[in-house]
Order: C-alpha cells, then structure tokens, then sequence
C-alpha cells in the first residue's frame, strides 16, 4: 500500500511540474491560439502518459500480492 501512495504522490508532483513547464513555454508564444494548442496538446499527452504509468503499476502491484 505505501508503494502505491508514493506513485500516485509521485504522479501528482510529475503532473504539476511538467504543466508548469508547458505553460511558461506556451507563454514565450505570441499567439494565443497556439498556446491553447500546445497547452492542450501537453496535457493530453501528460494524462495519457500518466494513465499509462498508473496502469503498469497497478499491474505490477496485482502480480506482487
């Protein structure tokens, strides 16, 4: 169970520095259009990155027990 705490811990903490990261390079744009693009595209990139970490855990937890 505590390894399962940190993951998710460490998910949350990796998701607000990369939206940090992503806003201050979308900002260095001129356009807001395209800020609106590359902030959405990195955020579904993120959460597809994080659903996909949280499922291999999951698995890897479930084979464990």
């Amino acid at each position: 169970m505590r390894n399962r705490s940190l993951t998710i811990i460490f998910l949350i903490m990796s998701y607000v520095i990369i939206s940090d990261k992503i806003s201050n390079f979308a900002r260095l744009i001129e356009s807001e259009f395209l800020q609106f693009v590359i902030c959405s595209i990195g955020y579904v990139f993120w959460v597809g990155i994080g659903t996909f970490l949280y499922s291999r855990v999951k698995t890897m937890m479930g084979k464990e027990c």
